[in-house]
């Protein structure tokens, strides 16, 4: 396989991720009881929607989004608690942050997304030290 074909294999997985993200906010945004946090989730939503589409043009491809991990993530909530799962997800968004380096040289589109990921992590991590549910 060639190189291009790994990269490409690699970012359609980075794409279906954006793609979940997608839900994965919107659901959060939906549970959520705090309007700071309903703001942010619907935003970080609107961002993800734009890394999937920004990926597609890379790829090629059109992916679905998986209504299953959207729903992971809100009864992971409603196991862990508001805390917990937000600390999760924030580390989800600086891992995402990480895998994308390798390819910002070759893809300068996903050093924005790279940024993103990053500001997100920290977003989310921003509303720990705000009211509770």
């Amino acid at each position: 396989m060639k190189q291009k074909e790994r990269e490409i294999g690699i970012l359609l997985k980075y794409q279906q991720a954006e793609t979940d993200a997608v839900l994965i906010y919107r659901s959060l945004a939906i549970a959520a009881q705090d309007p700071a946090d309903t703001a942010l989730f619907h935003r970080l939503a609107a961002d993800e929607g734009r890394h999937a589409a920004a990926l597609k043009a890379i790829t090629g491809k059109t992916l679905r989004p998986s209504k299953r991990m959207a729903a992971r993530v809100t009864g992971l909530k409603r196991v862990l608690g508001r805390e917990k799962t937000y600390r999760l997800v924030a580390r989800f968004e600086y891992k995402a942050a990480a895998a994308y380096k390798p390819f910002c040289a070759r893809y300068p589109a996903l050093f924005g997304i790279r940024m993103d990921e990053l500001r997100h992590g920290g977003e989310i991590y921003s509303l720990l030290s705000g009211a509770s549910e």
